[in-house]
């Protein structure tokens, strides 16, 4: 419902929603934990490409890691959800990673590949 007053009207259930909300639940962790100025995520075209950041032997899945503040960590969790290539919680994932979130994963699973 939430996404409707963002002006998704129609496709709720589809890729592209789950993008949209992992997205808003990015933004708003962030804004919460007052990282959002620290870690702002894509902020040009959102393609399929992975960023990655390797600073001190760690490699971290966002466009640059602060200093002073380490990028919040997220362990996807899928539980019982089918997990085939290009299903709707991919979708999710990337959408908070695009939103400045750390999650490990691999390009494979995103639809396309």
């Amino acid at each position: 419902r939430e996404l409707i007053r963002y002006g998704l009207k129609t496709g709720l259930k589809n890729y592209a929603a789950a993008y949209c909300t992992g997205l808003l639940l990015a933004r708003r962790l962030l804004k919460k934990l007052e990282m959002d100025k620290a870690y702002s995520g894509q902020k040009k075209e959102v393609t399929g490409e992975i960023v990655k950041t390797e600073t001190k032997k760690k490699t971290y899945y966002v466009n640059h890691v602060d200093q002073k503040l380490q990028p919040f960590h997220v362990i996807l969790d899928v539980g019982i959800v089918s997990t085939s290539t290009g299903a709707r919680v991919f979708g999710a994932m990337k959408g908070a990673t695009d939103g400045g979130l750390d999650i490990p994963h691999n390009e494979k699973r995103l639809p396309g590949f």
